[in-house]
């Protein structure tokens, strides 16, 4: 038979578990022999092994592993979610709690001594989700403001804090070059917004054939959980050309990668 035992609090010595142990095996019939108790620590195994005395729990087996809560992203990291409290703290200082994050599948310790989390992630840095979008189409300069950049906008709902953001243009000024001793110049203006709000911007300038290419790598820290949105604009700052110019044989491309550190 399969016995449940749940404890909320307790203190207990060795010989208080064996004695429980045994209360359990006389009105239940549950074979104890899996789990021994000695005065440096307890063993749960098979094959009757004394605790190392380095544990105080010493937990063996050959062909099954130990299952840690398993929680969303939502209910670590947000206010009211059952593990934190509505300011978004535990309850009480846990330094060490541990638990396995499903949406990430990387296992977190709490680093933090006080109320307040500090989520280290156990299952080393890297990418864990991409999201991408291209544009190959002629796009007009004829604006003098910030517009939105045909095709750079993403909509994703994030699973990570922190986001690597790399976006890409290049392009012709009118697809007609000019000769490098033309005095004309000019420059494309970019900027990153989230969700509307405008984080970093940076600028491309037009060389002497009127060529141009430039972009923006950006780290950029988001809310987890939450529906975002991420996208391009840009304008011109063109001297002696047209206001109604195009870009011609444009491509851009822009990438989001969440990560793990």
């Amino acid at each position: 038979m399969v016995f449940y035992l749940h404890v909320h609090s307790f203190k207990i010595t060795v010989m208080k578990h064996i004695f429980l142990l045994i209360i359990i095996a006389v009105f239940t019939g549950m074979p104890v022999k899996g789990l021994f108790g000695q005065a440096s620590g307890v063993a749960i195994n098979t094959t009757g092994s004394a605790p190392d005395s380095c544990a105080i729990l010493d937990v063996q087996s050959p062909t099954k592993g130990v299952l840690l809560p398993r929680i969303t992203t939502a209910v670590r990291t947000g206010p009211g979610n059952g593990l934190l409290d509505l300011t978004g703290n535990l309850p009480h200082p846990c330094l060490g709690l541990t638990v396995f994050d499903i949406n990430l599948g990387c296992y977190y310790i709490n680093t933090s001594p006080t109320i307040i989390p500090n989520w280290m992630p156990l299952c080393g840095g890297g990418i864990i989700r991409t999201h991408s979008t291209v544009g190959a189409s002629n796009i007009s300069s004829a604006n003098l403001a910030w517009t939105d950049m045909t095709d750079m906008s993403i909509n994703f709902t994030p699973i990570t804090n922190k986001v690597y953001i790399r976006f890409w243009a290049e392009g012709i000024l009118g697809g007609v070059f000019v000769s490098a001793s033309d005095d004309d110049y000019g420059t494309m203006n970019f900027r990153l917004l989230l969700n509307g709000v405008p984080v970093f911007t940076s600028s491309a300038t037009f060389g002497g054939s009127f060529s141009t290419s430039g972009g923006i790598s950006y780290v950029l820290n988001v809310p987890p959980m939450v529906p975002s949105n991420i996208r391009i604009q840009w304008y011109d700052d063109l001297h002696d050309v047209p206001p109604a110019a195009d870009i011609d044989n444009s491509f851009r491309s822009l990438i989001i990668e969440e990560v793990v550190e």
